[in-house]
């Protein structure tokens, strides 16, 4: 089931130059964008207790990458380019280190701890920039589906355990 996935959306590539770009741009480029962004978004705000939160928001996201790195060199699962001799990645992306994908375990913790916020389209916003991420990296052939999957099931989840236990700690509501 993976690789007719896999298959299935990684052949949607290298048909046109621009829907290569814009994958390309989706898996590499949007997610420093969205980072950004969000920086930006929170410091215009000039609230002391909204730049905590941020910080909390990229310990979460940080933490859970950090962790996940161990793992991914512990379990060894090969990149869909790796295993099948016909796959021509957009770019390439390590080798070995497959599962999970850190970018989907990344942005998915980003989304999960945004909910610190008020404005819950913070969190809309960054859930959905997270699955395009995902899927356009699978689509680019750097991860099979259920990398981004997994990545972005432990990376909400542990979002929201980090933002539940901070919001207890500190904002006892």
């Amino acid at each position: 089931m993976d690789t007719k996935l896999f298959l299935l959306l990684n052949n949607l590539t290298s048909h046109s130059v621009w829907f290569d770009r814009l994958i390309y741009f989706c898996a590499e480029i949007l997610p420093w964008v969205v980072v950004i962004v969000l920086v930006v978004f929170i410091l215009a705000k000039k609230s002391w207790p909204e730049f905590f939160k941020m910080l909390l928001i990229f310990f979460s996201a940080g933490t859970v990458w950090f962790l996940t790195g161990f793992f991914k060199y512990l379990y060894l699962s090969p990149r869909p380019f790796v295993l099948l001799n016909n796959i021509k990645p957009l770019f390439v992306n390590g080798g070995l280190e497959s599962m999970p994908s850190g970018h989907a375990i990344f942005m998915a913790s980003l989304a999960g701890a945004s909910v610190l916020f008020k404005d819950r389209r913070i969190a809309v916003v960054l859930s959905v920039g997270a699955i395009i991420i995902a899927v356009a990296r699978v689509v680019a052939g750097v991860h099979w589906p259920s990398d981004v999957v997994v990545g972005l099931t432990i990376g909400f989840v542990f979002g929201l355990l980090v933002q539940r236990l901070w919001q207890k700690i500190f904002f006892r509501q």
